[in-house]
Order: C-alpha cells, then structure tokens, then sequence
C-alpha cells in the first residue's frame, strides 16, 4: 500500500477509500432494507459498481467474462425480486452463486474482494425481505 505525503492541495477524482470505510457504510446501507423496493434499489446501485469492475485494467479477458456472468445473474435477480411472488431461496441462491464468481476473481482486483463482501450481505437481507 502507497502513502503519500501531500503539502497544499490535492484533487482527487474518483473514491477516496479509507481503509474499508466505503464498503461497511455500503454493507450498513444495506443491512437497513425495509421493503423489496428498497433491495431492489440496492441491486441496482451494485449494477453500476460491477459494470465499473468490468473497466479495471488488470482484469484478464476471462474474468471480464465471469463478470457478464455476474452481471447476468444480478438482472436476473433484480427481475426476481420485481415478481408477484418473488422466492427468497432463489434470490439468495443466484446471489450467493455470483458472489462465489466476484471472489474468484479478487486476486486480480481488491474491487471485486469488496462487491464480493457486498453481495453476500445483499443475500442475506433477500432472506429477511422475502423470506426462506
């Protein structure tokens, strides 16, 4: 890990991460889901933040392509949990099943270490709004 010593200003653009304070204020966000509107609006923000991983350089072609995958199951559970009867179990199950994709990766990127964490919360609060 860099550090930087910086007299005056300094522009940054972009996150500023410090230490893991982004990913626990995100997994706190997320453990406050009331409603399936609001889980599926957490969904959605996490789409933007994988569709972000997907640019990060030192991804290899075959884990841009694991990333699709996860992306395809993140839309898949986004429509799930917009039906009539959405089932707890298989919004959990899919999410689960990407996250376990996210960390195979994460030795590429510490991004996707932390959507990893992220999902795995996600899927735990399916439980909590929709049932078993």
């Amino acid at each position: 890990m860099a550090t930087f010593n910086v007299k005056g200003n300094l522009n940054v653009k972009g996150d500023v991460i410090d230490g893991d304070k982004i990913i626990n204020q995100t997994i706190t966000n997320i453990q406050n889901i009331q409603s399936p509107a609001e889980f599926t609006q957490a969904l959605q923000h996490l789409q933007g933040q994988i569709a972000a991983l997907k640019e990060e350089k030192a991804l290899l072609p075959a884990q841009k392509n694991e990333i699709e995958i996860v992306e395809a199951k993140i839309v898949g559970v986004v429509e799930a949990s917009q039906s009539e009867k959405p089932s707890g179990g298989e919004i959990r199950k899919a999410l689960n099943d990407a996250k376990a994709m996210l960390d195979s990766i994460g030795g590429a990127t510490t991004s996707a270490i932390g959507l990893g964490a992220i999902l795995a919360q996600i899927a735990e609060m399916a439980f909590k709004v929709f049932g078993g």
